[in-house]
């Protein structure tokens, strides 16, 4: 908590133990260090006037802490981990119907915990990059220091830092801010070339509700739009209105196009056949970037999540990046091939659609292996447990032999397994493991006093395929073993998996009225602990979640408890509409 001068810490968020602590969690400390620390001067040297301007203070430290992150370890590669975790978190929640503007207005303290979500800090952030790259590092930190001397010890509201941006770049700031913090959502931008040699551009809100019914909304961004192609010749605009043309010196079709370089901007881009044809050969051939990668198919499969596109074309561009390198673009790739997954767990092609995702990691598996070596750095540590990690979920049978022959050894000594494969092992083994897994589990968890040790021992809990032992899970969680801010990690932790979601769903039925007296005030914690039941694919669960909590009324979390609605809706309409396109594409590979 960001107190001036009197930070405080959860001891997991703070303290490294040089010889337990994993790279991705030191990553994480510098991060939520810096974030506090930006908050000296953004919320507090500068307070919000107003709840309706939360982001001043959230979205500023969320940029601002991974800026000085970047400036201190720029071998991290900050800013492609930041379109993996925040772009990638943002763009899920704006894209719903049931998602709110940056700038929300605020009638009552019941609506201010509703407010600390990912739009409040991840959009804002992911907006703030995108200013920055229009106006130029220069004149954006002119007009920052503006902003901060001003007000210096005061309130300020988000036209103050508009005026000060648009002051030291001489640029409409508040005219093209105000359609991203005053509106609701994000647009999606369809480029092609004309017979003219121009390029038409249009714009349309991205909704996942696209699956439902295509929408007719007619919101139009002020939209700062690069664009490169294979040969470095780049353009630059602003595109303002629906639909707008202009000249390029481009020179062929047939070779690939970019738009968004560096994923800057904060929009997805619908490539049409032939374009995503040429990218996917540029990707194969190593001549995109790791952030244009990450957006590529970031894009692609958020398209085919909302029916602009078939999902097929996601996969066959998932099949591109057998090889890949870097460990944020692995990982959101992850993100979607396993949000797939938790739609068709329970369809008799689920196998298949394994065995299609284990071949897109077993070549990134083998080329880092289990050792580290020499010369590696950061980044290869983070590579290697994702690597591995998705390996042991698909079922990769040598990879799950070596996790439990490591945990074997982790429990006579844990100096035997390196804290960047302990997640791996533990995750994998529990995956396969049985009662007497589980009590090992838990009796490391009783006797480790590193906070960071429980936390990887607890996501291991989560991960068990018996449901009577995450039913024990389940319980322990709400136990006195288990500290308060823990529980809902583990709860929601076990909703991650058909099996899990189902158990987790009863149980927090069950234990509401425990879980309203811990967590009812709001926050992140409730946000997320309603949102649980956003894994659903059956109707039947909407009416089930809907007279819950219209018995149990929520209001901090109920705007969560809308989004989590929806998502079950759209999951439903999915399934529907390609589980039969997703059958016959795995059958065509065998």
């Amino acid at each position: 908590m960001e107190n001036w001068g009197a930070i405080t810490y959860r001891e997991a968020a703070l303290l490294v133990d040089p010889d337990n602590t994993s790279a991705s969690t030191k990553q994480r400390v510098a991060s939520i260090i810096s974030h506090e620390m930006a908050h000296m001067w953004f919320g507090d040297l500068v307070t919000m006037d107003w709840w309706n301007d939360l982001w001043l203070n959230e979205s500023f430290a969320s940029w601002m802490g991974d800026k000085a992150v970047d400036a201190i370890h720029p071998e991290w590669e900050v800013w492609t981990e930041f379109l993996n975790a925040d772009t990638a978190s943002a763009f899920s929640l704006d894209g719903l119907k049931n998602s709110h503007p940056i700038e929300q207005e605020v009638n009552n303290p019941g609506e201010i915990g509703a407010l600390f979500d990912a739009i409040s800090y991840s959009k804002g952030g992911s907006v703030l990059r995108m200013l920055e790259d229009y106006l130029g590092q220069e004149d954006f930190q002119k007009g920052i220091n503006l902003y901060l001397n001003k007000h210096s010890y005061s309130n300020a509201q988000t036209q103050d830092l508009w005026n000060a941006l648009g002051e030291s770049s001489g640029k409409p700031v508040a005219r093209i801010m105000d359609s991203w913090v005053k509106q609701t959502g994000f647009p999606v931008v369809d480029f092609d070339f004309n017979s003219d040699g121009q390029i038409d551009f249009s714009q349309k809100r991205f909704l996942f509700e696209n699956i439902l019914s295509p929408t007719t909304d007619q919101t139009v961004w002020s939209i700062p739009i690069k664009v490169i192609d294979q040969n470095q010749d780049e353009l630059y605009i602003l595109i303002e209105s629906s639909n707008e043309k202009f000249p390029t010196n481009f020179k062929s079709k047939n070779e690939w196009i970019k738009l968004n370089p560096d994923q800057t901007g904060f929009y997805r881009v619908n490539y049409s056949e032939s374009q995503l044809d040429q990218l996917q050969k540029a990707i194969q051939n190593k001549q995109i970037p790791p952030r244009d990668r990450l957006g590529i198919q970031g894009d692609t499969f958020a398209l085919s999540r909302a029916g602009y596109s078939s999902p097929i074309r996601f996969l066959n561009l998932a099949n591109s990046f057998k090889s890949e390198k870097d460990s944020s673009v692995l990982s959101d790739l992850s993100s979607g091939l396993r949000s797939i997954e938790n739609l068709i767990e329970s369809e008799d092609f689920h196998d298949q659609y394994k065995e299609f995702c284990l071949n897109i990691f077993i070549q990134t598996g083998k080329d880092v292996g289990w050792d580290k070596k020499q010369g590696e750095g950061h980044l290869d540590s983070l590579l290697r447990s994702i690597a591995l990690g998705n390996l042991g979920h698909y079922g990769h049978i040598e990879t799950i032999n070596k996790s439990q022959q490591l945990f074997e050894e982790y429990c006579k000594d844990s100096s035997n397994v390196h804290p960047d494969l302990r997640s791996v092992v533990f995750n994998t083994t529990a995956q396969n493991g049985d009662t007497s897994i589980f009590n090992q589990i838990l009796d490391l968890e009783e006797k480790v006093e590193l906070q960071e040790e429980k936390v990887r021992l607890h996501g291991a809990l989560c991960s068990f395929s018996d449901s009577s032992l995450l039913d024990r899970a389940l319980e322990i969680s709400l136990s006195d073993r288990i500290r308060a801010q823990d529980s809902i990690r583990i709860i929601v932790g076990i909703s991650s998996s058909s099996l899990g979601r189902s158990l987790a769903w009863d149980f927090v039925r069950n234990n509401w009225k425990e879980i309203d007296n811990r967590y009812g005030d709001g926050g992140f914690a409730l946000n997320r602990l309603v949102s649980l039941v956003s894994g659903f694919s059956e109707e039947k669960r909407i009416s089930e979640v809907e007279d819950f909590f219209e018995k149990n009324p929520t209001p901090a979390a109920e705007r969560s408890i809308q989004q989590a609605l929806e998502r079950i809706r759209l999951n439903t309409a999915w399934k529907k509409k390609f589980s039969s396109e997703i059958s016959s594409f795995l059958t065509t590979l065998n």
